[in-house]
């Protein structure tokens, strides 16, 4: 079973998902000789549809930015590793390797 993520990127994520989710599916149309009440849920319905429209291109932004740090956290990790491996002889100044350990602490990992 894969660890939970707890970014703040995952939690971005899920806040658009979650505004995406509860739109309507299809853009809602005004209802003729309608009651306040349809007109007010018209209004509501199509403040939820446009959120959602809006929310679209951050969700893939977002996506990107995870995927990102996914596979830069990744590499960070190997390097990390590769560098704390007595039988390698990979070596940072340890300036540079305070930065990596920086890195993924901002990420949410633990050394």
């Amino acid at each position: 079973m894969a660890a939970a993520d707890h970014s703040p990127l995952s939690a971005i994520r899920d806040a658009l998902a979650e505004i995406i989710a509860e739109a309507p599916e299809a853009e809602p149309t005004y209802p003729k000789d309608g009651s306040r009440k349809q007109v007010e849920a018209w209004a509501y319905d199509t403040a939820r549809w446009n959120s959602a429209q809006a929310a679209l291109p951050a969700l893939a932004a977002v996506n990107i930015a995870a995927t990102a740090m996914d596979r830069a956290r990744g590499a960070l990790k190997a390097v990390r590793a590769a560098c704390r491996d007595p039988d390698t002889d990979t070596a940072l100044p340890s300036a540079v390797g305070e930065e990596v350990e920086a890195a993924l602490a901002l990420m949410g990992e633990r050394s």
